[in-house]
């Protein structure tokens, strides 16, 4: 995924991150290791500045944070769109709402995918204007595929209800001395 990111998402190591989430949050590792991975410095906020959206809004400023991870509720509240040096802004975690799009427009990537798949699976760079009021998953990621399938595990056609299936590098192969949520 780091690997997906550094291209798709341009990642070089002149990148800022900041980290608002706790290291022990199954979020934070995609941070950490963009940061580590690309050579870019990572920006760890406290507890208590990730906790006031004016503390955040600060700490983008004053550390010129380039890229920026958090869920839709947060963003929201955020005001970091003027801000020259924010190049991206990562919605996961939640629904994204389409209002995030009209305040960062192509900044803002959503990305989809639980904690089994490694943190994300799927990802959706709003680079056009949307025309609904829905923003999509996106595309499943490197090393990754998905499938919506029907009760009998069978494709469903493109436009239909089915339930979504991840696989690939980043799907764990099971949850640790936990047989019987591996076999469910």
């Amino acid at each position: 995924l780091v690997e997906h990111n550094r291209i798709v998402l341009a990642l070089d190591n002149s990148e800022r991150f900041l980290l608002l989430s706790n290291y022990v949050f199954d979020a934070s590792v995609e941070v950490i290791m963009m940061a580590i991975l690309t050579g870019g410095t990572l920006i760890v906020a406290s507890e208590q500045e990730s906790l006031s959206s004016i503390q955040i809004n600060h700490l983008v400023e004053s550390q010129a944070i380039t890229h920026i991870d958090a869920p839709s509720s947060l963003l929201k509240v955020l005001d970091i769109e003027s801000h020259d040096s924010v190049k991206r802004v990562v919605s996961g975690g939640e629904r994204t709402e389409h209002q995030l799009y009209e305040r960062y427009g192509s900044k803002l990537v959503n990305a989809y995918g639980p904690t089994e798949t490694t943190i994300t699976s799927h990802q959706y760079q709003c680079l056009s204007r949307l025309s609904n009021s829905n923003i999509p998953i996106g595309k499943v990621v490197a090393n990754a595929r998905s499938y919506v399938l029907n009760e009998s595990m069978q494709p469903v056609p493109t436009g239909s209800i089915g339930e979504l299936y991840i696989g690939g590098a980043g799907v764990a192969r099971g949850y640790w001395n936990r047989p019987e949520l591996t076999t469910s």
